[in-house]
């Protein structure tokens, strides 16, 4: 492998990619028009259209579409969620209805109390899982950074942007949170005014934190490996950061060896992500004179160039089944968030806005994506729709909770 990537210097190609735009089928609701009656119907009722809209995996109609609206295969397909009440709102009648005839598809009917807003996001889990054959991460959380007096914070939301709890204070500079996989623990790089930064780990229920790798230099942007076992970062030894890896204990969040290098070359290598076979990493590096991104086998062996577009890429995401790879790269309106095959194919362009985008980041199911734009924190869908601000007060480096959806 010569010293400059997969290509020696100066022959690699310049490679001009048209992006394409990603575009799913979703399968079309009609929504009845919103029903009156007492507060837990409408806590119900709210909260069901918000879990449906926002998963985003349905096409949904307020009304029935036109004709020349849909495709034919869209129009036969389509489905009406019928809403009825009894008993003075205490009861709600839901059936799912193909809008051109036959049986209804699904039936309920359902008592409404205290317990409105949970059976709205039960009932749109069952719509889900009927019309698309998944579920959406409702339970799943956010980590973020948020500005602090004298420092950050690190700050829970759950997947509406709602709930917040702030983890940490106390005028330290925390960036960079990374849940472990069991979701028990998270890492974080933490930045020191008179040196450089350490990364420490501690239990996201409460406790003590541990120094996990700290020096003279610097180590940052942990990450941790699918079974726990290791938290890959970059580390600066003598003026060069490579990536290094972090043995750790996956059952007490806690390092249980020396760290082992992991890339060996005079540039900057840096925010690893890990496939989700724990057998591959993605990074950055400015090896090539630019920053652009690279895949390595846990061995160290084998590595490979795989971005060649814009004048720079970076923070490098991969998707939970392996598939795609989100990262940000230079354009002349900022930094935008794209897609691309971990061979480096299929390019594709998520956002345009002007500004700069960071820190793509995947939801546990794969469908959303979560980054930093404006100096706050949005979640969209994996193809760029659906945008929607989940801080309020500044936010950056979003972390998903790893919830596995059952």
């Amino acid at each position: 492998m010569p010293e400059g990537g997969f290509f020696p210097p100066g022959a690699v190609p310049e490679v001009k990619l048209e992006a394409r735009t990603l575009s799913y089928y979703r399968p079309g609701l009609v929504l009845a028009p919103a029903l009156q009656g007492s507060v837990p119907l409408q806590t119900f009722e709210n909260r069901l259209r918000e879990a449906l809209a926002l998963a985003g995996t349905l096409k949904l109609w307020e009304g029935q579409p036109k004709a020349e609206q849909l495709s034919s295969s869209e129009a036969a397909s389509l489905v009406r969620l019928e809403e009825r009440v009894k008993d003075k709102g205490a009861r709600l009648d839901l059936a799912l209805v193909n809008v051109s005839g036959g049986d209804p598809v699904a039936d309920w009917s359902l008592p409404l109390g205290a317990d409105a807003e949970q059976r709205a996001l039960d009932m749109a889990q069952e719509i889900l899982l009927l019309l698309t054959g998944y579920k959406a991460p409702f339970a799943s959380r956010l980590l973020y950074v948020q500005p602090d007096k004298g420092g950050t914070q690190l700050v829970l939301a759950d997947f509406f942007g709602e709930d917040r709890l702030v983890l940490s204070r106390g005028g330290k500079t925390r960036v960079m949170p990374a849940w472990s996989p069991n979701g028990r623990f998270y890492a974080w790089t933490q930045v020191h005014p008179e040196r450089g930064a350490d990364i420490w780990s501690g239990p996201v229920a409460g406790g003590e934190a541990e120094l996990v790798l700290g020096g003279r230099e610097s180590e940052a942007a942990p990450a941790w490996s699918p079974d726990g076992r290791w938290l890959a970062c970059a580390a600066t030894v003598n003026a060069n950061t490579d990536l290094y890896l972090i043995p750790m204990d996956p059952a007490t969040g806690r390092r249980t060896g020396e760290p082992r290098r992991l890339t060996r070359h005079q540039a900057i290598d840096t925010n690893p992500s890990w496939a989700p076979d724990g057998r591959h990493l993605v990074f950055s590096s400015d090896r090539s004179g630019s920053l652009q991104l690279y895949t390595v086998m846990v061995d160290g062996m084998d590595e490979q160039r795989i971005s060649f577009v814009g004048t720079g890429s970076d923070c490098p995401s991969w998707s939970p089944d392996g598939e795609w790879i989100a990262f940000i790269s230079r354009e002349r309106n900022g930094w935008q968030i794209f897609q691309m095959r971990p061979d480096g194919s299929d390019w594709v362009r998520l956002t345009d806005e002007v500004g700069n985008h960071f820190d793509p980041r995947w939801s546990p199911d794969g469908q959303h994506l979560a980054y930093t734009w404006k100096n706050e924190v949005w979640v969209m869908m994996a193809d760029g729709t659906g945008r929607r601000q989940i801080s309020r007060g500044g936010g950056e480096n979003p972390s998903w909770e790893p919830v596995k959806v059952e």
